[in-house]
């Protein structure tokens, strides 16, 4: 294998997000794979709220258990690859921040759905970190999804969606 590269996917704790990484770890199968799932999701306004703030307990009660299956396959059937596979957050909505984030975490290149929206709406202080990372200086490659399968898992997200249905057109797009 080449060496490891480390990229960004955009989570909003679906099985949506993760078909992503299963389309992008499919085109690269021979490259070893660093994955950091990103989430924006702003801090507490209130000084009680910070006090007890945990990163950890967030990501937690934001995983659902269709995720976490999900989640536990990908990194099972592509475990030759995927070298980690970890969830953060970041708490800024601007370019700025968002450029710190990439350089701070050594990321090569970043993927996106190009037709999907991701579901920035999954905790109230929850916000779309997509236009950010699309005006950061790391590469940026779209993944354009079938308008069949953007239904389907709107209303179904199963976790069997993942493996046994082509979610993704090839690669469209890179910046």
């Amino acid at each position: 294998m080449e060496n490891t590269k480390r990229i960004l996917i955009p989570n909003d704790f679906s099985v949506k997000s993760l078909s992503l990484v299963k389309e992008v770890v499919e085109q690269m199968p021979n490259q070893s794979l660093e994955i950091i799932m990103l989430h924006g999701m702003f801090l507490p306004n209130s000084i009680s709220d910070l006090l007890f703030y945990s990163k950890g307990r967030m990501i937690r009660e934001m995983e659902s258990e269709e995720f976490l299956k999900a989640h536990a396959l990908i990194s099972s059937k592509f475990k030759s690859q995927i070298v980690s596979m970890v969830t953060d957050f970041i708490y800024f909505n601007d370019k700025k921040n968002m450029q710190k984030y990439l350089d701070s975490n050594r990321i090569d290149e970043v993927y996106i759905p190009s037709d999907i929206r991701m579901d920035p709406s999954v905790h109230r202080r929850s916000f779309d970190i997509i236009p950010y990372l699309q005006k950061c200086s790391v590469p940026v490659t779209a993944l354009k999804m079938k308008a069949d399968t953007q239904e389907e898992f709107h209303f179904t997200n199963q976790v069997s969606d993942l493996f046994y249905k082509t979610t993704t057109q090839p690669i469209i797009q890179k910046s």
